[in-house]
């Protein structure tokens, strides 16, 4: 039987003071372990988070994560992240139990511990190897981009998307996890250095300048990264020098496009990992292009960004570098378009058309995509029938 190693303040929180039981590590990062604990038959996650010495910096942004799982909670979507339930904390001075002559002094080691749901998922890169029909693959797709649409939809960027940090239950359920690089999309101070960082995070032109932005776009080019590679099957380096990236990104948007048996998500995805942001779909036209195997055109969606895209610099609060409309809903209304005739691209194969668009939009996304329930349920559904 493996002994779990455990530092005698991390058990002392845990076990003595609020009477959990460690079963078991999840997982360890960075700058702390997750554990799985127990306690009155009910199990959580419970994330220890520590650092020495005073860390401001590192402090706000624990408690900016802390802010934005309970801004989620409150909104009830404890179906969509793992909510944190309480939290604790806890410092170790060492200096206490130092001889007092002594020349080398030790920093004080703080704690932060996240009791959060535990969920029983596997992560996404995973599940989708699992599955053998290309049907159910394309519906799994759309689940993780109706589940990150759902974070946008609160106003939640996450800034660190990659197969590791989305987790699949046995019944379908898209959870995101790991929030420590996410935040508010009006109050972020979000650091870069997410495994999949977009071009943007390096350097973007504004104006004069060449500055660190971010956007929901972000979440965009990370997402389009893991379902090129999980389509592929090739792993891809994060390209962040705008100087290589289109050359580079070219050769993997002209692969997708013969993965046709994941159409129509091959062409959409090679427009979300496009290196100029206003370049990229946001989530609710990629949810629009699936729904209508119509692609906007290039020309189209920078238009639509340059009018609405905000963008933020790093660490600081809300400054927006562009100008944006005061509409503040959100959605995105397809019978607001303008310039029908540069609306759809198309492409060699055939299947899309310019012809006008007709019908009622269906683009905002609704009350039942951000539930997802049923589409859920639907592909749970055909995945049992395989």
């Amino acid at each position: 039987m493996n002994v779990i190693k455990i530092e005698p303040i991390v058990r002392q929180v845990i076990e003595t003071d609020n009477d959990w039981k460690i079963l078991k590590q999840l997982g360890k990062g960075s700058y702390g372990v997750v554990y799985l604990a127990e306690k009155k038959g009910i199990q959580k996650a419970i994330k220890v988070i520590m650092y020495e010495g005073k860390r401001p910096d590192l402090q706000a942004d624990i408690e900016k994560e802390i802010k934005i799982m309970h801004h989620l909670a409150i909104k009830g979507k404890c179906d969509l992240i793992p909510c944190v339930r309480e939290v604790y904390y806890a410092d170790d001075d060492p200096s206490e139990e130092e001889d007092y002559f002594s020349d080398s002094k030790s920093k004080t080691t703080y704690y932060t511990f996240l009791v959060m749901d535990y969920i029983q998922g596997i992560p996404l890169k995973t599940y989708w190897n699992n599955l053998d029909n290309p049907e159910l693959k394309v519906k799994l797709i759309y689940l993780v981009v109706l589940a990150l649409r759902t974070l946008h939809y609160y106003n939640i960027l996450h800034l660190d998307v990659h197969g590791e940090n989305i987790m699949v239950t046995d019944d379908l359920h898209i959870y995101f996890i790991d929030f420590g690089l996410a935040c508010m999309k009006d109050k972020c101070w979000a650091p870069f250095g997410g495994l999949y960082s977009p071009p943007e995070h390096d350097n973007y032109r504004v104006g004069n300048e060449n500055k660190q932005v971010f956007s929901e776009m972000s979440d965009v080019y990370q997402l389009g990264l893991i379902l090129s590679e999980m389509i592929r099957g090739e792993t891809i380096q994060p390209v962040i020098y705008s100087h290589n990236c289109v050359s580079e990104m070219d050769v993997v948007i002209n692969s997708l496009r013969t993965f046709k048996e994941y159409s129509p998500w091959n062409i959409i995805i090679g427009q979300m990992i496009k290196c100029d942001l206003m370049e990229r779909p946001n989530l609710d036209m990629v949810i629009e292009e699936y729904k209508t195997g119509k692609m906007f055109s290039s020309k189209y969606i920078s238009s639509y960004n340059k009018k609405h895209l905000k963008l933020y610099k790093s660490r600081e609060s809300s400054e927006i570098l562009t100008s944006i409309s005061d509409n503040k809903e959100p959605g995105f209304d397809v019978s607001k378009m303008s310039d029908e005739k540069d609306l759809y691209e198309t492409y060699e194969d055939g299947e899309n058309s310019e012809e006008e668009y007709e019908g009622e939009s269906s683009s905002t996304t609704s009350d039942e995509d951000i539930n997802n329930s049923s589409e859920i349920q639907s592909l749970s559904d055909t995945d049992e029938d395989t």
